[in-house]
């Protein structure tokens, strides 16, 4: 009979079609409530006494919940992601990485760095700045564009869980425009990026096209032709966005400046520090491996996205493969957490009996805990194990305990509050605030949600 805890199920179906979990505390807060959108460095654990965490903004223990579940990137990352939360996996399901796939990509589409406010600069922190016209058009282009990679990629129930389930393109659009570029009109007006509006589109069809690598790719060169940025390496810079070349603007108080991206092996921070093709796991930027290389284990190897760590432990070994090949179980036909998933639309839950693929079920019906879920995505199933029946019920919201750890309803974030999990909405710029985790843009300051403050 089952004995995985009932958060660990669900956990380890998101990890193994995201590609990469993450074992240790993220670098810094990137989505304040978030996946698709974003987790730091990743490391594909997996196995018995994995640790997992299906991240993006902070990687939390299910005791204490301290975990993001829902909003924006903010330092120096821009991407948004999903719920997260540290599991102590029972199970032989392999840790690969969700928030970090979803959030990652968007961390290197949006143009990240827009880092910690320091001093000086025009815009203060608590200064409502609401995002003009032309950064609304280009945030929802490039929303639409790394969306389609995604699902492209994970599929869409995967992409529906790290994006906390609001619509993906709502979710990055809103993260981009109040965080990374929040800034772009204002960078406009310094002459430190010139825009080509005629070449737009072109960055939008480049990105789109990335599909599953988009988590290790920097924005394509078209990108970076229609938002031309000016500041050259060491000179000051306020966001990514203004670097020119294939440059990073770095984390900290004011004065940041562009720095040149690293190499394989280099001390970094975030994805966007990593040059092309690298991702930042435990502090270094590697190169993820493709199917068919060896994972896990005491190797330090991460799978690429659309790829699993199967059969690995934090002591042994696994395989990448792709998600093609082990979401291929068909209604009614055995399931396990390691090696054979449902295809997409079925979920893996307990028949009585055993793991076996079942189609989801309608609001208020019985429900088992099951990867994915079976209940509708504004619901949960509120069974104690996943060998006992439960009823789909609708998620908490504001001011109500978070579930499963870390889930809250579309639209709120699970922050800690007085060292207990709570949903809160997340907030846009110039609402009132209480900490960053409740912020699109991820950041609050004199209890508003602001945009970071320009470097001079």
């Amino acid at each position: 009979m089952p004995t995985l805890r009932p958060y660990v199920m669900w956990l380890a179906w998101t990890c193994i079609v995201a590609s990469a979990c993450s074992k240790d505390e993220p670098d810094s807060q990137v989505s304040s409530a978030d996946t698709a959108g974003r987790a730091g460095s990743a490391a594909a654990r997996g196995g018995a006494g994995a640790t997992a965490a299906a991240t993006s903004g902070r990687s939390a223990s299910a005791g204490q919940a301290t975990v993001d579940s829902g909003a924006a990137g903010a330092g120096d990352h821009a991407g948004t992601g999903g719920s997260g939360a540290d599991a102590k996996a029972g199970s032989d399901a392999p840790a690969a990485s969700a928030g970090h796939a979803a959030g990652a990509a968007g961390e290197q589409h949006a143009g990240g760095d827009s880092g910690d406010a320091g001093d000086g600069g025009d815009i203060e922190p608590g200064t409502v700045v609401p995002p003009g016209d032309m950064t609304r058009e280009i945030a929802m282009g490039l929303a639409t564009a790394i969306c389609s990679a995604l699902r492209e990629c994970l599929g869409p129930s995967a992409l529906q869980s790290l994006v906390g389930r609001e619509p993906c393109e709502q979710r990055f659009a809103a993260s981009y425009s109040q965080n990374s570029l929040g800034l772009l009109e204002d960078s406009a007006a310094r002459e430190r990026i010139v825009l080509h509006t005629d070449k737009l589109e072109q960055c939008y069809r480049d990105t789109a096209a990335l599909g599953c690598s988009a988590q290790r790719s920097r924005p394509p060169s078209s990108c970076s032709q229609a938002i031309e940025g000016r500041v050259a390496i060491s000179d000051t810079c306020s966001s990514g966005w203004e670097c020119s070349g294939d440059a990073f603007c770095s984390q900290g108080e004011c004065p940041r400046s562009c720095v040149e991206r690293l190499a394989a092996g280099s001390t970094c921070n975030s994805e966007n520090e990593c040059a092309s093709g690298l991702m930042c796991v435990d502090k270094k930027c590697v190169e993820p491996a493709p199917a068919g290389s060896s994972c896990a284990g005491t190797t330090g190897v991460v799978c690429e996205l659309g790829t699993a760590c199967v059969g690995g432990t934090e002591q042994k070994a696994g395989v990448c493969r792709a998600n093609s090949e082990i979401l291929v179980a068909e209604l009614g036909e055995r399931c396990d957490l390691d090696a054979t998933y449902c295809r997409e639309g079925l979920s893996c839950a307990f028949d009585g009996v055993a793991l076996s693929c079942q189609n989801p079920v309608s609001s208020g019906e019985a429900c088992h805990l099951a990867a994915p879920a079976q209940c509708p995505i504004e619901e949960y199933c509120n069974a104690a194990r996943i060998d006992l029946e439960g009823r789909c019920q609708r998620l908490p919201t504001d001011g109500e305990a978070c579930v499963l750890a870390a889930e809250c309803a579309a639209g709120y974030a699970c922050v800690a509050e007085a060292g207990k999990p709570v949903c809160r909405p997340l907030r846009d710029l110039g609402e009132s605030c209480a900490q960053d985790a409740e912020c699109r843009s991820g950041r609050c300051a004199d209890a508003h949600c602001s945009v970071a403050v320009v470097c001079e």
